[in-house]
């Protein structure tokens, strides 16, 4: 039972960590996209293609195997946190740009006439309407980031699902397995984009 309770809260840890991650660089990337300058637009481009073009894995197995090769070696958990968070804010990004470019059109052009600035308009009128709007969207994406948590056992951090199979196999307790299983159903009934919505 210990060890279930240190599973779960490494994958907690982790879920939580890269969650804030993936939603602070999701929305910079998501602005980036959209911004009039076009390097900027072309860096978002990239990051955005980068992240959602390979599999989480592979990417966290350069963070973890490829760049010490290079000389910068990172530690289980800094792979663990930023490696899942990037991969989800390219995904992220992508919500972001779509909401905001979903508000009407009428707003930016009442917002041109009133000569207001690009960033107090986006600040004041625009962000606060595609919040509302990407929220139920992001909350499935956190869904999505939580289940790939069990990625990080190939980084040598023991989670929740990793600690699940190691006792199955070793004293083949059914009871326990189920009892994980239904913490994992727990997390992802938890419904993230309420808590979103709640700070919206």
């Amino acid at each position: 039972m210990a060890a279930l309770a240190k599973g779960v809260m490494v994958t907690l840890v982790v879920t939580l960590a890269a969650s804030l991650v993936a939603v602070i660089l999701g929305l910079i990337v998501g602005l980036i996209r959209i911004s009039p300058l076009w390097p900027l637009r072309w860096f978002g481009v990239v990051y955005i293609e980068f992240f959602r073009g390979t599999s989480m894995l592979v990417q966290v197995y350069w963070w973890f195997f490829v760049l010490p090769i290079f000389g910068v070696a990172l530690s289980p958990w800094t792979v663990a946190i930023f490696g899942v968070g990037m991969n989800v804010s390219g995904y992220g990004a992508e919500l972001v740009r779509a909401a905001i470019q979903g508000v009407d059109r009428g707003q930016y052009e009442a917002s041109v006439a009133l000569n207001l600035p690009r960033l107090t308009a986006m600040r004041r009128i625009f962000l606060p309407q595609a919040i509302r709007a990407m929220l139920p969207a992001w909350g499935n994406l956190l869904i999505d980031l939580l289940k790939s948590t069990s990625l990080v056992f190939f980084i040598t951090i023991t989670e929740l699902t990793h600690r699940l199979q190691a006792g199955g196999r070793r004293h083949r307790q059914l009871p326990a397995v189920l009892r994980g299983g239904a913490v994992r159903l727990l997390c992802h009934r938890a419904r993230p984009h309420h808590a979103l919505r709640a700070l919206a």
